[in-house]
């Protein structure tokens, strides 16, 4: 096939937790949001500091890597989900590859990173890589308010289901169609 060739390759996070007691101060002690966890050839997202820990004004350190290595005055760019577009900032790297992120009001943040490379490759073959990463991290809770929980989140203007008020379906798939069929 003639011309140039392009490969694209991305990876994306997620960083959340499922706790017992859904507040901050159960999440202080959590481990494991630092561990690369991208292929070797990749560029990655990876926070420093434990992003489930925080409270608005807190600030997340994030690093990002490209072959395992830190990236030096690399730009990411940061927006929040409630606000999109205008809450959009761009922020750069340090010398170690790390950015300092201020958390804000509640919400979900997404981080994303994105960088070319040619290769320098002959016709017909791969002469420019893309990667991307994303990270997204649920933001702080209100301050002095407990993460959201099932009691706290529930519709008020409603009253609690009931086991005989939920719609059941049979278990396998060869019943939920007969079921459907009636």
């Amino acid at each position: 096939m003639e011309g140039a060739k392009f490969q694209s390759i991305g990876t994306a996070k997620v960083v959340f937790a499922a706790l017992a007691s859904p507040v901050v101060a159960a999440a202080r002690h959590l481990t494991g949001f630092d561990r690369a966890v991208a292929s070797a050839d990749a560029l990655e997202i990876i926070p420093v500091s434990n992003p489930l820990a925080l409270r608005t004004g807190d600030v997340l350190t994030v690093e990002i890597r490209h072959r395992g290595r830190p990236l030096q005055s690399q730009p990411i760019s940061i927006v929040r989900r409630i606000e999109g577009a205008p809450s959009a900032q761009t922020l750069t790297t340090d010398d170690r590859g790390q950015v300092k992120i201020v958390a804000g009001p509640a919400d979900y943040y997404l981080t994303r990173v994105s960088l070319e490379e040619r290769t320098g490759a002959a016709e017909g073959q791969v002469d420019r890589r893309v990667f991307e990463a994303t990270l997204c991290v649920r933001g702080p809770p209100s301050v002095g308010c407990p993460a959201l929980s099932p009691s706290s989140s529930r519709r008020r203007d409603r009253p609690p289901r009931t086991p005989s008020s939920r719609r059941r379906f049979p278990p396998t798939a060869a019943r939920y169609e007969r079921h459907r069929a009636r």
